[in-house]
């Protein structure tokens, strides 16, 4: 049981994860195109 606990925090981490990762790609991505115009 303590061990799917685990599992789950670590899989709610790496989604975590993957959203500030595709947030932080989004505002990189604006930045660079402002910066460009």
């Amino acid at each position: 049981m303590l061990l799917f606990c685990c599992i789950r925090e670590l899989d709610d981490l790496v989604i975590l994860n993957h959203f500030l990762r595709k947030v932080l790609i989004n505002l990189m991505r604006k930045a660079s195109f402002n910066t460009a115009c």
